[in-house]
């Protein structure tokens, strides 16, 4: 898989609060970008990766952004606006305080992850240096790496949880034809 072009601008936005040097002040807008590659693996139509999802939503129920995210992938692939997703990758640093009241804040993201697993048939995510899974049950198609691999559509994905000063994004993968 060969990444061929991204689009120049992206095709959706959403609105959303993040902690930064004012507590609860820095208002952001998180970009939707398309990428084209030459060939999928396997029987995948479409994946979705990203990482560094800090952030509340603007409106609402305070939610973190990551459930955000999930709600609204879920409603752009209803609405035909992206092909049917088949993998959601989460490459860490998922969680923001509450309030927004101070940059890198350490908490439960099982909401973020129990949140793609709602929508989407198979979640991978790597816990970054601000996230920790709490009490709550996680859904049977996510998979959490540390220091491990999986293999999913014939996409070999291997991840590091936590931080490392070897590796700076947290999740290494690797297409495979099997």
């Amino acid at each position: 898989m060969k990444i061929l072009s991204v689009e120049k601008g992206p095709f959706h936005e959403i609105g959303y609060r993040s902690s930064g040097m004012e507590p609860g002040k820095w208002q952001c807008l998180l970009p939707f970008y398309r990428v084209f590659v030459d060939v999928m693996p396997g029987d995948i139509s479409a994946f979705v990766a990203m990482s560094d999802l800090q952030g509340r939503e603007k409106k609402g129920s305070n939610r973190l952004l990551g459930e955000v995210v999930a709600e609204e992938l879920a409603v752009l692939e209803e609405l035909g606006e992206v092909p049917k997703i088949d993998l959601t990758i989460l490459a860490g640093d998922l969680y923001d305080y509450p309030d927004c009241n101070k940059k890198g804040g350490t908490g439960d993201i099982s909401s973020v992850l129990n949140a793609f697993a709602a929508h989407f048939p198979n979640v991978v995510a790597v816990l970054g240096n601000h996230d920790m899974l709490g009490q709550a049950a996680l859904a049977d198609n996510v998979t959490v790496l540390d220091g491990d691999s999986c293999m999913i559509k014939g996409i070999i994905i291997g991840g590091v949880s936590g931080s490392s000063s070897t590796v700076d994004k947290k999740i290494i993968s690797k297409i495979s034809k099997i």
